[in-house]
């Protein structure tokens, strides 16, 4: 097999420009339209089959060798609600969206993987899925994929996930057996509380003390209900 690392030496330029190709267009979660016909544009230009789906904004790309096993890689598209400040060529131009968590290297790289195993295909001993995901920072777009059957036909026996890390030099990879990094998940939490004068507390119910007392107790899951051993954040926003 020829050396993947002096490929992509060759094609990084293109990879670059991609990936601010994208940064300039940053969408939110289930919006992302320009991204969707971007990466469909660059699928083409590499010739690659792919597969899109009418009630979302996720592609898959694949290549079928009719081979026993199938691997997936996975790449985040979305954006976050952020204004982008810097004065760059290729900052964003959509006001109060940017891509702040590197979704758009996330695709990029993706993008270029497609580029080499797709030049590589004759030499290839599984197949291969590419899924460029939405809403990653919402709804959750994994599912709305499975839902459309990416995993299956051929089935997926693995699948690989990136994400860059400002920790890391460039060229080095962190891999971690179980979970590495936390996620988010969305709680509702209703206090009821009885107003009084300030002068009188005693007559009411403080729903802010109460409140308070609750964000406080839900800090000792991390320090009281975790094993020392093991890693987690709890964090409330």
């Amino acid at each position: 097999m020829l050396n993947i690392k002096d490929i992509c030496t060759k094609i990084e330029k293109w990879i670059i420009d991609a990936r601010r190709d994208i940064h300039k267009t940053p969408e939110l979660g289930l919006e992302e339209f320009v991204t969707k016909e971007k990466i469909i544009k660059y699928l083409d230009e590499i010739g690659i089959d792919y597969e899109i789906y009418d009630d979302h904004t996720g592609v898959t790309a694949y290549i079928d060798s009719g081979k026993e096993k199938t691997v997936a890689i996975r790449a985040d598209i979305d954006a976050l609600p952020i204004n982008e400040n810097l004065n760059l060529s290729y900052s964003s131009t959509n006001s109060g969206k940017m891509h702040a968590c590197g979704h758009d290297a996330h695709t990029a790289i993706l993008l270029g993987t497609c580029k080499i195993l797709h030049n590589l295909r004759d030499q290839l001993n599984v197949n291969v899925k590419f899924f460029f995901q939405p809403a990653e920072e919402t709804v959750g777009g994994a599912q709305l994929m499975i839902n459309n059957g990416c995993m299956d036909n051929p089935k997926v026996d693995c699948i690989f996930g990136l994400h860059v890390d400002p920790r890391l030099d460039t060229g080095l990879l962190e891999l971690k057996y179980n979970t590495l990094n936390a996620s988010t998940d969305t709680i509702d939490i209703t206090v009821i509380g009885e107003k009084c004068h300030a002068a009188y507390p005693h007559l009411g119910t403080d729903a802010i003390v109460i409140a308070a007392n609750v964000i406080t107790s839900l800090q000792t899951i991390s320090s009281r209900n975790v094993d020392p051993l093991d890693s987690v954040a709890l964090s409330l926003v």
